[in-house]
């Protein structure tokens, strides 16, 4: 072999190995750089994921305090929710959903004693974190000193009228109980369900009214109304604040009335309707008492029974439950 092939041949080899220790050192780069990315992305999505676990934790704790409102305003919650089962998941806020259970630790039976402590879980999930808190409280009934019949609507339509509309009993949609009244076929805003209340009603007495109403669709502005007819005064009307109901979920009404007439009461009757239109809607759970002789359920945690529950399955397969 020549001297100069065999020049080239080195030559050739060292080039060789100049570009292979430049795509080694490449491919290196490469990986650093994908590496960093990754890492990055890891980064964004722990984050994103604390994100969504702090703000499902706080709803978990808020949505607490929502249901123990919503209790001591239900009369009939023991017997509404079915012990240790989980509610539907709910819209708690934009991207956040709740749900909650009762359960009595004692017997497993919400309703055979009020006496009985419950315990209150609610779970709140944002993306793909959920966070559960528990508490115990203890219950007091509430006192309604109602003055009206058939208020929870459980006998049907007996004692109320339809003024100006068609009443009807529901069964498959109640505030509590197993029945509401639906008026329907409604001939102006101011048609609605009534009870007369000229047996008991006092002049110059004031009254504390309420009642539970859900449109059958859309949204309308609703109240309750008051009517007197004195022997010797003008019929009056006394209404009142106007709140807009829809058709997902019971709403409250609530008002304070004092009516007053001169000579003998002729007619009245409480009344609820809307202040326009005639969309068909259902009312439940109506009460009418003397101020200051009712009390809401009074629901109160006991200490150092709150905690925080821990998560036997991931929030993807609790959503399915």
């Amino acid at each position: 072999m020549s001297g100069l092939s065999l020049q080239c041949r080195k030559s050739g080899l060292r080039r060789g190995s100049v570009y292979l220790a430049a795509l080694g050192v490449a491919m290196l780069v490469t990986l650093i750089g994908l590496s960093g990315v990754l890492a990055t992305r890891v980064g964004w999505r722990n984050a994103a994921l604390t994100a969504a676990a702090l703000q499902a934790d706080t709803a978990a704790q808020s949505l607490m305090d929502v249901v123990l409102y919503r209790l001591t305003h239900d009369l009939y919650w023991r017997s509404h929710y079915q012990n240790d089962t989980w509610t539907a998941f709910e819209i708690c806020g934009d991207g956040v959903t709740g749900s909650f259970k009762l359960v009595d630790e004692l017997d497993g039976d919400l309703a055979n004693n009020e006496s009985h402590p419950a315990r209150l879980y609610c779970r709140a999930t944002v993306g793909e974190a959920m966070r559960m808190y528990s508490i115990v409280f203890t219950a007091v009934p509430p006192q309604t000193n109602n003055l009206l019949n058939n208020p929870g609507m459980e006998s049907g339509a007996a004692n109320w009228k339809g003024d100006r509309c068609t009443l009807a009993v529901a069964k498959d949609t109640s505030h509590s109980g197993g029945a509401s009244l639906k008026a329907t076929a409604r001939d102006d805003h101011y048609a609605g369900p009534a009870q007369t209340v000229s047996g008991f009603l006092a002049s110059g007495q004031s009254y504390e009214v309420e009642a539970w109403v859900k449109t059958d669709t859309g949204t309308a502005d609703a109240k309750l109304v008051l009517y007197c007819n004195g022997l010797l005064s003008l019929s009056t009307y006394y209404a009142g604040g106007t709140t807009t109901v829809n058709a997902g979920s019971w709403t409250r009404l609530s008002a304070t009335l004092t009516p007053s007439w001169s000579g003998t009461l002729l007619d009245a009757y409480l009344k609820i309707n809307t202040t326009s239109g005639t969309v068909s809607f259902y009312v439940d759970d109506v009460i009418m008492r003397k101020a200051g002789t009712g009390r809401d359920a009074e629901l109160t945690p006991m200490p150092g029974t709150f905690r925080r529950e821990v998560l036997a399955e991931p929030a993807a397969s609790l959503m399915q439950t």
